[in-house]
């Protein structure tokens, strides 16, 4: 448990906002995250920001946009985001196209596809806080885009796991390209194409539909 020799989780609340941090130091007194959130209500609408923005995750010095957000309007379920953080060589974005920084102005009615990017995020530096970890380490990187249409919830993309080793034994790369559909009944449509060490070796086609 030497790496969670210290830990603070701290919050607040003030009226229509919201503050919560973690700040986590080792034995040897290395920061391995110091990271925080705000989050406001406002017009039926939440917004989540990293603050401060220059957080650390996993011993690394991250850096997120000064001016990042995601907004949700509850009422509707309409999501804009603004998120572009990078560590080192990793990084993370969640953004909606043709969104611009600050609170959009179009219509709660429509939404502009979400799209989730991950270069190069170690998994090892991520898991770090847990002491009870499966000895693994890994880079993983992910091109998804989400969107809803009449209801129904559309993804497809891409995600894989690079450097792949488990207990300092180099195990294989993954791939997967995949698309997925999804209503508020629960009906699920998804497909993956899936590849080992660049090879591809499954594709998999599945549906749920009620309990079948």
């Amino acid at each position: 448990l030497d790496a969670l020799a210290r830990v603070w989780v701290h919050g607040t609340v003030d009226g229509n906002e919201g503050r919560l941090g973690l700040r986590q130091r080792n034995i040897k007194g290395d920061i391995g995250f110091e990271l925080g959130f705000k989050g406001v209500i406002e017009d039926s609408t939440l917004t989540v920001n990293v603050d401060p923005y220059k957080p650390v995750i996993g011993y690394q010095q991250w850096e997120a946009n000064p001016d990042n957000f995601i907004e949700y309007h509850l009422p509707t379920g309409h999501i804009d985001a603004n998120l572009h953080m990078k560590g080192g060589k990793s990084s993370l974005a969640v953004y909606t196209e043709g969104s611009e920084a600050g609170h959009s102005e179009h219509s709660h009615a429509t939404q502009e596809d979400l799209v989730v990017k991950l270069g190069d995020i170690h998994i090892q530096d991520w898991i770090s806080l847990n002491p009870f970890a499966p000895p693994v380490k890994g880079d993983v990187s992910a091109d998804m885009r989400l969107n809803r249409s009449s209801g129904v919830l559309l993804g497809q993309g891409t995600l894989g796991v690079t450097n792949f080793y488990y207990n300092r034994r180099k195990v294989v790369d993954i791939g997967a390209d995949f698309n997925v559909a999804a209503n508020i009944a629960g009906q699920i449509n998804a497909h993956a194409a899936l590849s080992l060490d660049g090879r591809k070796v499954m594709d998999l086609s599945g549906a749920l539909n009620d309990s079948t």
